[in-house]
């Protein structure tokens, strides 16, 4: 997903898979920075139990289906 449609399901606080993992919902849309100073597009990641979360590229995410339980 790119980050514009992270940001929408982030929003609508619908679940995502990334690396073939569930995930609550995405927390947190935005950017890390590099040592030189290039954006890299970043989402964080809440997991089931809410207890974790895993930060992730977006274009690595998908919005969860009910195949991807």
């Amino acid at each position: 997903m790119t980050l514009s449609e992270a940001r929408e399901a982030a929003q609508k606080g619908v679940a995502v898979v990334s690396a073939g993992v569930r995930y609550a919902r995405i927390e947190f849309v935005g950017y890390k920075y590099t040592e030189d100073g290039r954006e890299i597009p970043s989402v964080r990641l809440l997991d089931k139990s809410k207890h974790s979360i895993t930060d992730a590229s977006p274009h690595m995410c998908e919005v969860a289906s009910d195949e991807n339980t």
